[in-house]
């Protein structure tokens, strides 16, 4: 099953790059799958805003000091013009993705890694293996 992204006719550019670019610029790599969707009207937000938080089931970390095995929730805007990320909640199918971490917790947007993980090239999966070396051992990186 592979995952979608939907874009407007007016939607925000997506950026063209590679998957090892949106890996690097994410804090946190992670594969897992989205078990909860919970949409909510942000009262000061501008035009109605709503913003979606995706609760992720962590299946394997591998950059980020998120653990395997937690749930973690993800935040975006249903505004596909603002960049928002539209995920559906099935927690049969798995997915890499990237995210940021700010002080209002993690966010996700259309310059998120996101990949189905039936869709992973062999050298993706190097590289997640990598970063995954690199956070169970932080001295070899050096």
């Amino acid at each position: 099953m592979a995952l979608m992204l939907v874009v407007g006719l007016f939607a925000c550019p997506l950026p063209r790059e590679e998957f090892h670019m949106r890996a690097l610029k994410n804090d946190h790599v992670i594969r897992g799958s989205v078990v909860f969707k919970n949409v909510t009207k942000i009262e000061n937000g501008s035009h109605g805003a709503v913003k979606v938080i995706y609760s992720i089931k962590v299946d394997e970390s591998y950059k980020g000091d998120i653990e395997q095995g937690s749930t973690v929730d993800v935040s975006t805007t249903s505004s596909e013009r603002l960049c928002g990320l539209r995920l559906e909640a099935n927690p049969e199918e798995s997915l890499i993705l990237g995210f940021n971490q700010s002080k209002s917790g993690y966010s996700i947007s259309k310059a998120s890694l996101l990949r189905d993980v039936d869709q992973v090239t062999d050298a993706e999966d190097r590289l997640l293996a990598e970063y995954k070396l690199q956070k169970e051992h932080p001295l070899m990186s050096r």
